[in-house]
């Protein structure tokens, strides 16, 4: 049993399978986009996804060119944009910008309009070719190894422009143009699928602007580390003036109690055995342990003193109770 409960332990280490996850700050940041869009699809004409609701199931390719464009104040004027998605499943991205300003300025735009998409699996450079008007547009990703796509225009009772979707869901696109995929294909490792005669949309004066929120990395005030991924060690304090922070571990969050005792209202942390929150004062704390799922010298958090012994014969390390590790921590530098 005892060997099965440190292999069990080593599992959760190592691999880092979070039990509760950290949200991140969501702030707003403006953006101005001016283009050229256009997108081809394996639904039948017209696809419900951008004008209803998604119809899972439903393979895209898309592709946006950029001109007079601004997002979290980098200049996107001649970036290139293009993802292929199975919305409800997967999302993948490509970015062809001229610096690396750019391209990160564009791949955090184009992770917020896919988003709805799904699970975003990669996002990078590529080299992308973009040509056309009027409906007829070839699209091409890394020179057609990864994605074609060429369309024209379905055109309406005059026989002269193109049917006209108005008042859509999609947030680059109030209006779409009514298009046909001439032919198209995708293939990066095991994504890969083609399309013909199938549905495809287009904006040839694509324009918007407003708001998105974007995710802001949460991040220790001591050690720096992100949140994300060591939701199992936080160590939070509400302080007399209604703020409450969340420090990574407690190596961080009893320093910063020791030294500031009298501006703290509250404190809880993380069981590391099971992610649950719990009164600190009733913890016990592993010190100097072989383990270092977050800063070291390292400080864990158990709730109960029987798991601290299990986890100790298995990785060494000396137990206190909160009151002496508090002690103990405040005596310290603050190791960063």
């Amino acid at each position: 049993m005892r060997t099965k409960y440190y292999i069990l332990l080593l599992i959760l280490f190592f691999v880092g399978i979070p039990l509760f996850f950290v949200s991140n700050v969501t702030a707003e940041e403006t953006y101005h986009i001016e283009g050229v869009f256009v997108e081809g699809c394996s639904c039948d004409i017209p696809c419900p996804c951008e004008l209803i609701s998604f119809n899972m199931g439903c393979q895209t390719v898309a592709a946006l060119s950029l001109e007079e464009s601004i997002f979290k104040g980098t200049d996107l004027t001649g970036v290139k944009i293009a993802y292929a998605t199975k919305p409800g499943e997967w999302v993948r991205i490509y970015v062809d910008a001229k610096n690396e300003e750019q391209k990160q300025a564009a791949i955090a735009f184009a992770k917020i309009i896919c988003a709805a998409y799904g699970k975003i699996e990669s996002a990078g450079s590529a080299k992308i070719a973009f040509s056309g008007k009027g409906g007829n547009f070839a699209v091409t990703v890394d020179g057609g190894k990864i994605m074609v796509l060429t369309t024209e225009p379905v055109l309406g009772g005059d026989n002269a422009t193109p049917v006209m979707h108005t008042n859509t869901k999609s947030k680059l696109n109030r209006v779409f143009m009514q298009g046909r995929v001439v032919s198209a294909s995708f293939h990066d490792g095991e994504r890969k699928f083609e399309l013909k005669g199938s549905n495809a949309y287009f904006n040839t004066n694509m324009k918007c602007e407003g708001y998105l929120a974007v995710q802001k990395e949460v991040r220790c005030p001591l050690c720096h580390m992100p949140l994300k991924g060591n939701e199992n060690t936080d160590y939070q304090i509400t302080y007399t003036n209604g703020e409450t922070v969340s420090y990574i571990c407690p190596h961080c969050g009893l320093w910063e109690h020791a030294g500031n005792k009298d501006k703290i209202a509250s404190v809880r942390a993380r069981d590391f055995i099971s992610g649950e929150w719990m009164d600190v004062s009733k913890m016990y704390m592993l010190h100097h342990s072989d383990a270092v799922p977050a800063c070291s010298d390292n400080w864990i958090a158990f709730g109960k003193k029987d798991d601290a012994v299990k986890f100790q014969k298995g990785f060494g390390g000396k137990i206190y109770t909160f009151e002496e590790a508090l002690e103990k921590r405040g005596k310290q530098p603050s190791g960063h």
